[in-house]
């Protein structure tokens, strides 16, 4: 095993094994998978116990449990399986399957709340496989959750200067730059996410409903007593343009989805606010 990957392995969650009662895991093994089809939970549980009663020989099953817990959300007893696989080494796998693994091991102890160790599981994987996007996907997830949003930004911003474009990663940079208070930043990004795919409803209406928020920050500047008349003048035409901007993201996405009421609502909400102002 590579040292790397025998830096992931948690030595204080690992799975006790049984005596062995080899006729007990070949029972267990032939439930397992018949009851697959139509009680996952129970099916994993059985693999489980295949893999304690073989005294750990049967790592197969070991997999086998993990896919199980995970798909059914046990994320608890997937991370236990999943770090024991790690502990054997999972060189039974083939490369694909391998890769999934890992950014299934990183989502379970994500959905288990630890992040520390989800990070350590994805950063190895997306060294393993840098095209696959659902390593940064994830871990972008992590950053915000933790409220690390510099980090994330951060991150984003290497991963998709190192690989291809990708419009996932688009959005979760746009709404990073949201959160940080930074406008232009996240305009920029959701711009290029329409460009490259004008149907992603999400992204057209953050953008919109950017641009409206912006407007909206410059009406404190337009009642200042700071402000002269001409400023008020190039104030007032800026937030129209903002308005018009907005008005025409919303319009476009029509075109792509002509009976979506999501964007037919927004659009409506946009006309009422300006009729009001």
């Amino acid at each position: 095993m590579f040292i790397e990957e025998r830096n992931l392995i948690d030595t204080n969650n690992l799975i006790n094994i049984f005596k062995p009662n080899y006729s007990k895991a070949d029972s267990l093994f032939t439930q397992a998978k018949e009851n697959i089809s139509f009680d996952s939970k129970l099916s994993a549980s059985e693999f489980y116990k295949v893999y304690q009663y073989s005294n750990g020989k049967k790592i197969r099953s070991l997999y086998e449990a993990f896919t199980l817990f995970y798909k059914t959300h046990q994320f608890e007893d997937a991370v236990l399986c999943g770090n024991q696989l790690i502990y054997h080494g999972a060189g039974f796998l083939s490369t694909d399957s391998y890769i999934t693994f890992m950014l299934e091991l990183g989502q379970s102890y994500k959905n288990i709340s630890n992040h520390e160790n989800a990070l350590k599981i994805l950063n190895y994987g997306q060294k393993l496989a840098p095209s696959n996007a659902g390593f940064p996907y994830v871990m972008a997830g992590i950053y915000n959750r933790i409220g690390d949003y510099n980090k994330r930004i951060e991150f984003l911003t290497q991963t998709l200067k190192n690989g291809p474009a990708n419009v996932d990663l688009y959005y979760e940079l746009a709404e990073s730059y949201n959160t940080v208070n930074l406008p232009l930043e996240s305009i920029k990004y959701y711009k290029r996410i329409l460009f490259l795919k004008p149907e992603h409803i999400k992204a057209r209406i953050e953008l919109a409903n950017t641009y409206i928020k912006e407007g909206k920050k410059l009406d404190n500047q337009m009642n200042s007593e700071d402000i002269n008349s001409d400023d008020n003048k190039k104030i007032l035409k800026i937030k129209k343009e903002l308005w018009i901007n907005a008005e025409n993201v919303l319009k476009e996405g029509l075109k792509y989805e002509i009976k979506n009421n999501i964007l037919y609502q927004e659009l409506q909400n946009l006309k009422k606010f300006k009729l009001n102002e």
